[in-house]
C-alpha cells in the first residue's frame, strides 16, 4: 500500500471518530449484558405495583418505590386516589425520585429576603450542596423545606417585628449565616443579648442549632465532630415549651442522630446501630407532638431508613417490631392515609 493511501485511510478513520463521538467513549469498555430485573424499581406495568403486586423487592430500588412497598408490607395499602397519584408522578421508564424543588425554594428565599434587606450578604453565593470529605463528589445539605421555612418565618417576623426593625435585620443576618453552612462555610450566628426580644432570642437559638447541623461533617466523613453539640442545642430547644421551635427541634434531634449514625458507622455497616436505637426512641417521643401531615414524606422516609437498617443489621428487631413502629407513627402523626405527594416537600 502506498504511503499516501495509508494517510488517506488514517485521516478517514479520524474523521469518522470525530463525526461519531459515541464511538470514542473516554470510559469503558462497555459490553452488552443480559438484564433479568430492573435495578432501581419494579417491572412494568406500574399499575400492578401500585395495587400491591410488589414482586421481588430489591435493596437498590429508589426510595419512592421502597416507601410504597413499606406501606403494603405494613398492611396499609394505597387507596385508589393514592394509586392514581403514584402513577401520575412515577414511571418505570425513568429515575424514580421526587422532582428537585430545592433550587426553586432557594430562589424564593433570595427573593423574599431582598424585600427587607436588598444588599446581598457577604459570601452570598448560596449552594444546596456540600463538598464531601473525600472531595470526589458533593452531597445535598440544605433542602427545599429549610428555605421554605425561612421564607415563612421571615414573613411572620416582618409582621411581628416590623419590616424595617433592627430585630428583623438581625434575624436576617442570622439566617444568612445559617445558609452559608449549606456549602460548608462553618459560620455560626452569634448569640443575641439577654435583653433582646424574647422571640428573637428563641429564633437565634434555633438558628445556631441549625447552622451547626449543616456544618457537621458529611456522612462520608466518618468523624462525627460537632454532632453532640448540635444534639445538645436541639435538645435544649425541645425542652423549652415557650420556644416556637419546640416541636420541630424534637424531630431534629432524631434527624441529627440519624446523620451521626451514618457518619460514624464502621466500614462494614451503613449506620451505627447504637445511634439508630436512640433515633428510634426519639422519633417515638417526637411523633406525639408532630401532627402536621405535610411532614409525612420525611417521616415515612426515616421510618424506612430505620427499618431497612435494622433488617440488614445483626441486631434485628423482633418479629412485628417494624409493623408496630409503623402503625404508631402513621396513626399519631396522621400519615397513614396519605401517600406522600412528591410535589409537596415541605
Amino acid at each position: 500500500m502506498k504511503p499516501r493511501s495509508s494517510k488517506a485511510i488514517i485521516l478517514t478513520l479520524l474523521a469518522a471518530l470525530m463525526l461519531l463521538p459515541q464511538l470514542g467513549e473516554t470510559c469503558g469498555p462497555f459490553f452488552d449484558e443480559a438484564v433479568f430485573v430492573r435495578e432501581h424499581g419494579p417491572d412494568a406495568p406500574m399499575a400492578d405495583f401500585a395495587k400491591g403486586r410488589l414482586g421481588v423487592l430489591q435493596p437498590e430500588w429508589h426510595t419512592a418505590y421502597q416507601v410504597v412497598a413499606f406501606r403494603y408490607l405494613e398492611g396499609k395499602p394505597l387507596s385508589a386516589e393514592e394509586q392514581r397519584s403514584l402513577l401520575d408522578h412515577y414511571d418505570t421508564e425513568r429515575r424514580i425520585e421526587p422532582p428537585d424543588t430545592t433550587l426553586q425554594a432557594m430562589d424564593a428565599w433570595v427573593a423574599a429576603r431582598s424585600l427587607y434587606l436588598p444588599a446581598a450578604p457577604p459570601g452570598s453565593d448560596l449552594s444546596v450542596f456540600k463538598q464531601s470529605l473525600s472531595t470526589f463528589y458533593e452531597i445535598p445539605n440544605c433542602l427545599a423545606p429549610a428555605f421554605n421555612m425561612a421564607v415563612t418565618t421571615l414573613q411572620d417576623r416582618a409582621r411581628r417585628f416590623g419590616s424595617s426593625s433592627p430585630e428583623l435585620q438581625e434575624w436576617i443576618r442570622g439566617q444568612d449565616a445559617v445558609f452559608r453552612n449549606c456549602r460548608g462555610a462553618e459560620t455560626i450566628p452569634p448569640e443575641v443579648p439577654a435583653t433582646a426580644n424574647p422571640l428573637l432570642r428563641a429564633d437565634r437559638a434555633y438558628q445556631i442549632a441549625a447552622a451547626r447541623f449543616y456544618a457537621s461533617p458529611s456522612p462520608a466523613g466518618g468523624a462525627g465532630d460537632g454532632y453532640e453539640t448540635t444534639l445538645h442545642d436541639f435538645q435544649a430547644i425541645a425542652a423549652d415549651p415557650t420556644s416556637p421551635w419546640h416541636n420541630l427541634a424534637s424531630y431534629l434531634v432524631a434527624r441529627t442522630l440519624i446523620r451521626e449514625a451514618s457518619a460514624t458507622a464502621s466500614p462494614n455497616q451503613t449506620y451505627n446501630p447504637t445511634l439508630l436505637t436512640r433515633a428510634e426512641t426519639q422519633l417515638q417521643s417526637s411523633s406525639r407532638s408532630m401532627t402536621t401531615p405535610s411532614r409525612c414524606w420525611d417521616w415515612w422516609s426515616i421510618a424506612f431508613i430505620l427499618t431497612n437498617a435494622r433488617l440488614s443489621s445483626p441486631r434485628r428487631w423482633p418479629r412485628g417490631r417494624a409493623s408496630t413502629l409503623g402503625r404508631t407513627w402513621s396513626t399519631t402523626i396522621g400519615c397513614g392515609a396519605a401517600f406522600p405527594n412528591p410535589r409537596k416537600t415541605n
